[in-house]
């Protein structure tokens, strides 16, 4: 399957070409990849899996899979292993499952203990958190869930991985303002590879389709096979090139650009 470059161009040229979709091992060089992204719940029902691989979903050709989600209890289901709420931000209702955790149990840690105030104001934090976790939130209450994205019985789901009541109601109101500065700044904007990236991927592409390889690539090749030949000895002080040529693998890379012959 051959997966077309994106170009660079003015913000026109961009908006009017298609989108590109990477393979997973590209999916890092994303920044939104690895952090939880605040989004619309709209938004997040909307997202399709990514195309051509699982494990990720798609706002314009950006992988998602971690969510941060912040709303009102409207719906709550409890069995034995979890807590799963339905949670509405306005614009739409996911719902969320909240594992119980049985390491813990709501005790009032710091309730009998004289510590200073900005220890206790944390230790009082924990009980409550504890105490969501044991007991669960109530219909009203305003939450932040921040998880995976799954597909569980034809619905999408955030399978929680953080999860804490807010009290704060500025918390509410700076979450409603941030999130337009996000999209317009984020994730309305294409996800493109870094240059150096593209013409690295171009120039494989290249060789593949000539039979050909390149400088780029025999340096990448030997800086793989130096590193390993090194990580074998834990006594190599010294490195000298006839003594590296001597090693089957160098040789081997030295033959395709030699053509068989090794100089």
């Amino acid at each position: 399957m051959t997966y077309t470059m994106a170009c660079l161009g003015s913000e026109s040229d961009l908006r009017e070409s298609p989108l590109e979709f990477y393979p997973p091992k590209m999916w890092g060089l994303d920044y939104h990849f690895n952090v939880y992204n605040k989004m619309y719940v709209k938004d997040i029902l909307e997202m399709q899996e990514y195309p051509h691989f699982t494990g990720a979903f798609s706002y314009k050709n950006h992988p998602i899979y971690k969510v941060d989600v912040l709303g009102v209890v409207v719906k709550k289901v409890e069995n034995s292993k979890c807590f799963i709420y339905a949670v509405d931000d306005g614009t739409g209702c996911i719902l969320c499952c909240c594992w119980k955790d049985n390491f813990y149990s709501h005790t009032g840690t710091g309730a009998n203990l004289d510590l200073p105030p900005t220890l206790q104001h944390k230790i009082d934090e924990l009980d409550t958190y504890t105490a969501s976790v044991t007991e669960g939130y109530i219909l009203g209450d305003l939450i932040q869930v921040k998880g995976k994205l799954k597909i569980f019985r034809d619905k999408k789901e955030v399978v929680a991985t953080i999860h804490k009541k807010v009290t704060d109601p500025q918390f509410q109101v700076f979450r409603i303002c941030e999130l337009p500065r996000l999209y317009n700044q984020r994730y309305d904007r294409r996800f493109q590879l870094p240059y150096k990236v593209q013409q690295a991927l171009k120039q494989h592409r290249q060789d593949i389709s000539c039979g050909t390889t390149s400088e780029t690539s025999i340096i990448y090749d030997l800086k793989t096979v130096i590193f390993e030949y090194i990580s074998k000895s834990n006594c190599i002080i010294d490195l000298p090139v006839n003594d590296l040529l001597q090693y089957s693998k160098v040789k081997d890379i030295l033959s395709k650009l030699n053509d068989g012959k090794v100089s």
